[in-house]
């Protein structure tokens, strides 16, 4: 004779299996608690160490022995062109702010910007190690996690787009001797047209409301609002590339503008790919 465990059990108790879901919701909200602290650590810690590394690929001894070779006014005129190139990146943060209304006070946004855009010109990794630190500082600023993530994202798609404006007069007129680089000529070609398409994409993506889709709460972009994001990326690689060619030409390296654009954004799209 078989009998049925189920009913041998008894009825369960409702107010004990509610007590159990709270102490399983507790847990849960505990481990994410601890999860939502490491993270931020083990980030900066991944970050320090690829600043690391880089600072360690710098020969010291030669960059001292270059500024030595430099005027007073020479090395004032490299740091206020380099000022103000990343200055200019602050208007990404500025912008973002507007579009997606974060009301932070001006010279927050510009502490935040100036530190995030420092780690990622240190580090690279392609505008994923800004956006990181974005999204810590707006964290500690109290801005709504939905909001900051649409503001750290929308100013990570942007920073792209002005060396794909950029990478169309390359793509165009040949830029450099391409046969000549240390990289095979079809991963050249494919680097600048890669690039070339990311602006139309970019447009698309976000003006359509594409983007709404993968990530709640960055909402269709006017085309003001986009253009305004295309001209600040744009001017950003402009002084980014102003700022290495006035220090080629102080160190006595004189290469014409033009050429030195052109191969400057060849050599970005190869980095960044």
């Amino acid at each position: 004779m078989t009998t049925d465990r189920g009913n041998d059990a008894g009825p369960v108790d409702p107010e004990k299996k509610q007590e159990a879901n709270a102490i399983q919701e507790t847990r849960i909200s505990q481990w994410l608690h601890w999860v939502q602290r490491a993270l931020p650590v083990v980030f900066l810690v991944f970050v320090a160490i690829l600043a690391a590394r880089e600072l360690h690929a710098l020969d010291l001894h030669a960059v001292r022995a270059v500024l030595q070779t430099l005027t007073l006014p020479q090395v004032l005129l490299i740091q206020l062109v380099a000022l103000a190139g990343v200055l200019i990146m602050c208007l990404y943060d500025w912008h973002a702010a507007r579009t997606f209304e974060i009301r932070l006070p001006l010279h927050v946004l510009v502490r935040n910007a100036w530190i995030a855009n420092a780690f990622n010109n240190l580090v690279g990794l392609s505008g994923l190690a800004g956006s990181g630190i974005r999204l810590l500082l707006l964290g500690r600023a109290k801005v709504e996690t939905r909001r900051a993530t649409a503001f750290s994202a929308l100013i990570m798609a942007s920073v792209p787009a002005g060396l794909s404006v950029l990478s169309w007069p390359s793509l165009l007129t040949g830029g450099p001797v391409i046969s000549q680089l240390p990289v095979s000529a079809w991963m050249a070609w494919l680097a600048l047209g890669a690039f070339a398409l990311y602006v139309p994409l970019y447009i698309v993506t976000l003006y359509k409301g594409m983007f709404a889709r993968l990530l709640h709460g960055l909402t269709a972009q006017p085309a003001t609002s986009l253009a305004a994001m295309i001209a600040i990326s744009t001017l950003d690689w402009l002084f980014a590339s102003t700022v290495a060619w006035i220090a080629l030409q102080m160190s006595g390296a004189a290469i014409p503008w033009p050429q030195f654009l052109s191969a400057f954004v060849l050599a970005s799209t190869l980095g960044i790919l």
